[in-house]
């Protein structure tokens, strides 16, 4: 920590004097920045290095979009949503990650017609994963809320199990699909899904751990 502390003091000192080695010192600050959670440093110059073209200007997006969200300003969460749209659109190095936020955006907003034909757009790009249907499981479960549509709650349910298939280890998918079982009154359902998260922990905690 203390030697990211004083890299961040060298490059605002560099971008102070504007000098010739201002672009790079703007990048590296954003990463730092990114690192000590320096959010308004972020959103200050990211934005330049991004008009800039720089070739680390993917990586800047990102950590921009990421310092937007935090401050959970309506205006700064419109404009992730706008660079989450340049950055699928446009950018080769693409994650899932890229979609999870932007379709969980959508769902903020109720968006949800948006929030669902984004993630068949994730699926047709990317192998199918246990994020993909965790996702999936996550709009669904989010349309029957909204929509209260039966056949939305019998996809976020099988959405789930599919995603445990790939990985049941994963604990938002298993506590996710124990919330569907209960909005579909299947409570033993629910309650066995927890308790298989429950033995899964009991076996892989150490004894100094307890």
């Amino acid at each position: 920590r203390e030697h990211l502390d004083q890299d961040y003091l060298d490059f605002k000192y560099v971008l102070s004097k504007n000098s010739k080695y201002f672009d790079q010192a703007c990048s590296l600050l954003i990463y730092v920045s990114d690192l000590l959670g320096h959010n308004e440093d972020i959103i200050k110059y990211a934005p330049g290095v991004i008009e800039g073209g720089f070739d680390n200007v993917s990586e800047i997006k990102n950590i921009y979009v990421k310092a937007l969200l935090k401050t959970k300003k309506q205006q700064n969460i419109i404009q992730a949503l706008k660079l989450l749209d340049s950055i699928i659109d446009e950018d080769d190095d693409v994650t899932i990650n890229n979609y999870f936020m932007k379709v969980r955006i959508l769902l903020d907003f109720s968006e949800f017609d948006e929030a669902e034909a984004t993630v068949e757009k994730a699926f047709a790009r990317f192998n199918p994963s246990v994020e993909l249907y965790y996702l999936r499981g996550l709009t669904s479960l989010a349309l029957y809320k909204n929509k209260k549509e039966e056949e939305y709650l019998d996809e976020a349910i099988n959405a789930y199990q599919i995603a445990l298939e790939y990985d049941n280890k994963h604990n938002m998918s298993r506590i996710k699909l124990s919330e569907a079982y209960m909005l579909k009154n299947m409570v033993e359902d629910a309650l066995e899904t927890l308790d298989g998260f429950r033995v899964y922990y009991d076996e892989n905690i150490t004894p100094e751990d307890k």
